[in-house]
């Protein structure tokens, strides 16, 4: 991962508790001021509970429709799919890969004909381990130099990497590849997509700061009770 970057010092007022957003969702208040956000106009949502890359806690394991991968991604990451969210799938896809999905001064819509969304993901991130995937769909806005296509993001340990999957089909065409071979197969190329890092390095110390003050939080709250 690239090192050294500097964060665009942009301010955006965190939400409180009491307030809800456009999910129905309550958001987390934390004691700080200010989070660095560099397109707040466009990702206005920068620190929802849980964040995209944060696990829904949840009794049930996965359900699971290929050996380790499970379809239930907004059942576990009710934001990572989110139009308007600082680090979600539709960010990764528009700000990392430079692949238009959003209409700039967008409002939230289901997607559709045009988005980017995580269809699948393996079981290990559900268990909070630090290596795992992710099968995105990716419809670019018109204009696009890409097509319709699925994306294969490879996770380790905060090292992102984007793979373009064959014209294979539909979703249902990869979960029956699933059921007999590994996604590696699916993949165009061996060698990952170039992605900005700069934007990844942003993501990761955006990251790091989360973790930070929501454990913060935690402890306060429960020293509270």
């Amino acid at each position: 991962m690239a090192s050294g970057r500097v964060w665009v010092k942009e301010t955006a007022n965190f939400l409180s508790e009491t307030r809800v957003s456009s999910h129905g969702t309550k958001l987390v208040d934390f004691d700080v001021t200010e989070i660095p956000n560099p397109d707040p106009a466009r990702w206005p949502v920068v620190m929802p509970f849980p964040a995209p890359f944060e696990i829904q806690p949840s009794p049930d394991p996965p359900k699971q429709v290929a050996p380790r991968w499970s379809k239930e991604v907004d059942k576990y990451f009710p934001h990572k799919n989110r139009l308007d969210c600082y680090g979600s799938t539709p960010w990764l896809v528009h700000e990392v890969l430079h692949i238009p999905v959003v209409w700039p001064g967008h409002q939230p819509t289901p997607f559709g004909e045009y988005g980017a969304r995580t269809v699948l993901f393996t079981v290990d991130q559900v268990r909070n381990q630090g290596c795992y995937d992710e099968v995105i769909e990716v419809r670019p806005l018109p204009g696009s130099d890409e097509g319709n296509r699925f994306w294969l993001l490879g996770m380790s340990y905060r090292d992102w990497e984007f793979y373009k999957l064959k014209p294979i089909g539909s979703l249902d065409d990869i979960v029956a590849h699933l059921q007999h071979d590994g996604i590696g197969a699916l993949q165009e190329h061996d060698e990952p997509w170039p992605a900005d890092e700069d934007k990844l390095d942003q993501l990761s110390r955006w990251m790091d700061r989360h973790v930070g003050e929501f454990g913060k939080f935690e402890r306060d709250r429960e020293m509270y009770q």
